[in-house]
């Protein structure tokens, strides 16, 4: 599960209802001065109140024109105080010195983008078109072109529309989020997108299924991406799409909705990739001081991402050319990472090791939205407000309080340059001329995206046909492969390509071009001369054209030689074993057959899928053959568990399956599961079966049952059954069930039998509650998720928090999240009641000790601090101490009353895997400490001096977790108050 704070939104703006006091904050010079970027630039305030508040999103227009939408409602306000202006620069420094309100009254407005004579606004549910008519700088038209999307919470509304490298415009959209406080504000689903005017007929479903939207406005064009993303969106030169949506701060759509399309039956469960090398919920570096962390928020991690912009200006040193920047409000910071090829996707890392391009001081920064100009810089929008957090996951107190608009007067953009770079001024001066065609198609050259995006706007807008003419000689000049792209996409949307034109760009020396070649080429499909030519990069250098070539085969008239021959080179690759899946509609046989035999790397997940995808048919002749291929004895073993596995991935989800056939899988199934068959081939037989729902199969049953109830010296046989008696709970009684939770059992036997016990109801909740202090890590999560499958299960678990008989902090934060958030009313004030109160036995201490956090702190006798009291158990950035407690430099992430209560009461906060274990042996001998890793067969125990020693399981008598911190209670009478401000200040300074 996400953290929830994922949900912390990122997008958005604020109003201020009437009544709500606003204060607090930096004046803006003090704000700057806060901020920190990257050696080799420089920051520099470009607007800020009051021209400005609540800035969300910004546009700049062919005329220099700028625009602001200030989204003032943000988190409940939706009485129409939202604005869209316009900055002008009346002394002519280049920076603006008035706001006109061009259009006011919007919602929620979320993005801005230009279009023909005005602009396009997502201001939800709809898609507006806002145009000034008389030239009196505020708009006279207002017309919605789309409408349906959801007005939910507004992190996951509509948002970022933008004019894509294919000449559709782009909405990055995703699910409404069903709120459990605010139902009456945020509570619509949505309905069925369409067009309002112009009597178009293309819908898509209830709120587009929480996809992306793309549209052709004029055209009547309107579809839905297969991708999805929270708050902004971002394309590269080559026109892939990123995303990005709180913890997952960038992920790319693979493939798209066109290729899926051609096979309806394809189920892929995620069209996208989350590419970042240092993972989901990654590791940030703030600088902020005493930051604001509302109560369901991760701490020292992407939580908030938004913005994801890719950096296309031309103005930043070329190793910036493959960087994408996202926004992370929540800890006041932007961070940066280098994007590198990876076959049909990418890998992005860290720029910067240990900090982040664009940081802040000031807790107040919330940069939520970037902008690339005419200049090339970056500009930076900066929401500038107390809290980000939607009201829906913070505690009562806070959103119940007058704070919640705090800085709804204010607001900031940034803009960011190289050091040395030289101001070019742009704001109120033309910049494109729309009525010459050479000074549109000039700006096709430009390295800056600004300019070519917009140029390309313009032309295919005006139909410019002359200005296709040079563009089209643009492909005869050594331009660059940026502005060949466009120029190829420009013709395009004027449909003044040919065959001639595509041929010279399949064979250009640039695979972007060629990659772009291949998918324009889609539009002249089926075409027999054209399909031999674009065979010919089957062989292509590199993998993203082979796969665009494998994606656009599936409109070929044959690509029964061009798939299979790309597939063969890339077997490896999840997304061109999904390519292949769709471009093989109604072929999927022959595709299974091609792979069988085969040794390569994901060749067994290709043969699942592909079993799967024939399973979805239903059809019996296939299905029989599917059959055939697990009875044969010429199939090989590691075949035939993958028809099994593809097979259960349907029927575990199928409403009716035909008896017959149901009858003839059993039959092949049943056969492996002996304890001389394949391991493997016996496990996805046995999961085939529990699918298949054999519970009134007698034979089975009494295979099953003498298994696990005399137990089975081959575990792998051992758990097989284990699995498949949750089909007969009269397998299991308390004894039978006790014997597979000693801790001498390997944790996937625990693990299996406490799911069949669960499953099976064989026992009730609390008998197998009551053992929760001898369960280890991973058989506790398996409990946990258990039991967090329903109500009545959740409403256990937490009976056992309150009695005390399990600890909250036995409870990873995720699930004290879930608890938190929980969709029963009772349940989540239930939950917060017993997950957030303190322990009072202490707070006479912790009341001691709050006069530290008035104090100025000294890092270096911090560091003396620490050395004495600390360093004996804990290590900051794996250096200075001993590692048996967790690592203390996330800790600066935290704010100070936080780390103090943790010192104060340790109890409050045990770290996950960090529980104090006594461990009992068969000899009689105890061993205690914190269990670093585990196996089926032993588990290493590390003590308080760093030292581990292996313990095998079948040595193993008893184990149970104490409920109380390793760290002992009243560490804090080893220091006085200023002692602990200046440990407090050194763990803060994450030095060592």
């Amino acid at each position: 599960m996400r953290t929830c704070l994922l949900l912390i939104l990122v997008l958005a703006a604020c109003s201020k209802p009437a009544g709500k006091k606003d204060q607090g904050g930096l004046a803006p010079s003090e704000a700057l001065k806060s901020l920190s970027v990257a050696e080799g630039f420089k920051v520099e305030l470009f607007a800020s109140e009051p021209l400005i508040a609540d800035p969300v999103a910004m546009e700049v227009d062919e005329d220099g024109n700028m625009y602001v939408v200030e989204m003032h409602g943000y988190p409940l306000d939706k009485s129409g105080s939202g604005i869209i202006k316009m900055l002008r620069d009346e002394n002519g420094d280049g920076l603006p010195d008035k706001a006109i309100e061009f259009a006011r009254g919007l919602t929620l407005p979320s993005g801005i983008m230009r279009w023909k004579k005005g602009i396009l606004v997502t201001d939800m549910p709809n898609l507006l078109y806002l145009e000034d008519t008389n030239g009196d700088q505020v708009a006279d038209i207002r017309d919605t072109i789309i409408t349906g999307m959801a007005l939910s919470n507004p992190q996951h509304n509509g948002n970022t529309p933008m004019y894509g490298p294919d000449n559709w415009v782009y909405i990055a959209h995703e699910t409404s989020i069903e709120p459990v406080v605010y139902k009456k504000e945020f509570g619509d689903e949505g309905s069925p997108i369409r067009f309002v005017k112009g009597g178009h007929k293309a819908t898509l479903p209830l709120n587009a299924n929480g996809r992306n939207i793309r549209l052709k406005p004029d055209q009547g064009l309107l579809e839905m991406c297969s991708g999805e993303t929270q708050f902004g969106q971002t394309f590269d030169p080559r026109g892939h799409h990123f995303s990005t949506a709180n913890a997952n701060h960038i992920f790319h759509e693979t493939i798209a909705a066109r290729y899926l399309k051609l096979n309806p039956l394809l189920e892929v469960g995620g069209a996208t990739a989350d590419i970042p090398d240092h993972g989901n919920a990654a590791k940030v570096f703030p600088i902020t001081v005493n930051p604001h962390i509302e109560l369901l928020t991760d701490v020292g991690v992407i939580t908030s991402s938004c913005g994801i912009t890719w950096y296309q200006g031309g103005l930043f040193p070329d190793s910036f050319n493959q960087v994408t920047f996202i926004a992370e409000p929540v800890h006041n910071i932007v961070h940066a990472d280098r994007i590198r090829d990876q076959g049909s996707s990418f890998v992005a890392s860290r720029v910067y090791g240990n900090r982040e391009f664009l940081a802040s001081t000031d807790p107040w920064f919330r940069p939520v939205q970037f902008y690339i100009g005419p200049d090339g810089a970056l500009y930076v929008i900066d929401y500038y407000r107390e809290y980000i957090e939607h009201p829906e996951w913070m505690s009562e107190e806070v959103a119940a309080s007058d704070q919640l608009y705090n800085g709804h007067t204010k607001g900031r953009i940034y803009k960011i340059t190289p050091a040395k770079s030289k101001t070019v001024p742009w704001l109120g001066r033309k910049l494109i001329d729309a009525s010459s065609s050479a000074s549109m198609v000039q700006a096709l050259s430009s390295k800056n995206i600004w300019w070519r995006r917009n140029a390309q706007r313009l032309i295919v807008a005006m139909n410019d046909r002359e200005a296709g003419t040079q563009a089209r000689q643009l492909m005869d000049q050594a331009a660059s492969p940026e502005t060949m792209i466009s120029a190829l996409w420009t013709l395009e949307g004027l449909s003044m390509l040919d065959a001639d034109l595509l041929s010279k760009a399949l064979q250009h020396k640039d695979p972007g071009v060629r990659e772009t070649a291949v998918r324009l080429s889609e539009g002249f499909l089926p075409d027999p001369a054209l399909e031999k030519t674009l065979a010919t990069l089957a062989d292509d250098p590199d993998d993203k054209v082979r796969y665009q070539l494998l994606c656009t085969s599936g409109f070929f008239s044959d690509n029964s030689t061009v798939g299979p021959r790309i597939l063969d080179k890339n077997l490896d690759d999840h997304w061109f074993r999904i390519a292949a899946l769709a471009s093989f509609h109604d072929k999927e046989g022959q595709l299974l057959k091609s792979m069988l035999g085969r040794k390569k790397e994901g060749v067994k997940d290709m043969i699942a899928s592909t079993a799967a995808l024939i399973s979805m048919k239903q059809d019996a002749r296939e299905m029989q053959n599917l059959i055939s291929l697990m009875s044969d004895a010429g199939t090989a073993a590691p075949e035939k568990e993958a028809i099994l596995s593809g097979i259960t991935q349907v029927v575990s989800r199928l409403s009716y399956l035909d008896q017959g056939l149901r009858s003839k899988l059993t039959e092949a199934a049943v056969v492996n599961i002996r304890p001389t068959a394949d391991a493997a081939l016996r496990e996805a037989s046995s999961a085939l079966l529990v699918a298949l729902d054999q519970r009134d199969n007698t034979g089975l049953k009494q295979l099953v049952m003498p298994v696990v109830q005399k137990d089975h010296p081959d575990k792998r046989y051992l758990r097989s059954c284990i699995e498949l008696s949750a089909l007969y709970p009269e397998t299991w009684n308390t004894a039978v069930a006790a014997r597979y939770l000693q801790p001498d059992q390997p944790a996937d036997i625990q693990a299996a039998a406490v799911t069949s016990l669960v499953r099976s109801g064989s026992v009730p909740a609390t008998w197998l509650l009551d053992r929760w202090g001898q369960m280890t890590n991973p058989i506790r999560k398996t409990v946990l998720d258990l039991y967090s499958e329903d109500d009545a299960g959740t409403t256990t678990l937490l009976d056992y928090v309150s009695a005390g008989k399990i600890p909250p902090t036995a409870l990873p934060w995720p699930t004290q999240v879930g608890l938190m958030n929980h969709g029963d009313l009772g349940i989540r004030k239930r939950a917060r009641d017993l997950l957030t109160k303190g322990m009072s036995s202490r707070d006479e201490a912790l009341n001691e000790y709050k006069a530290s956090l008035d104090l100025k702190g000294d890092r270096v006798n911090g560091a003396a601090v620490f050395s004495k009291n600390c360093s004996i158990c804990h290590q900051i950035n794996n250096k200075a101490g001993v590692a048996f407690g967790p690592d203390l430099a996330s800790v600066a992430n935290r704010d100070p009353y936080f780390i103090l209560s943790d010192i104060i009461k340790p109890d409050r906060s045990i770290a996950d895997g960090y529980e104090w274990w006594e461990i009992g042996l068969n000899n009689g001998k105890t061993l205690s400490g914190i269990i670093s890793s585990e196996t089926g067969t032993s588990i290493a125990l590390r003590d308080p001096s760093g030292n581990t020693q292996l313990v095998s399981r079948s040595s193993i008598r008893s184990m149970q977790a104490s409920q109380h911190s390793v760290m002992p209670a009243g560490l804090e009478k080893q220091m006085t108050v200023q002692e602990m401000a200046d440990l407090i200040a050194y763990l803060k300074s994450n030095q060592d």
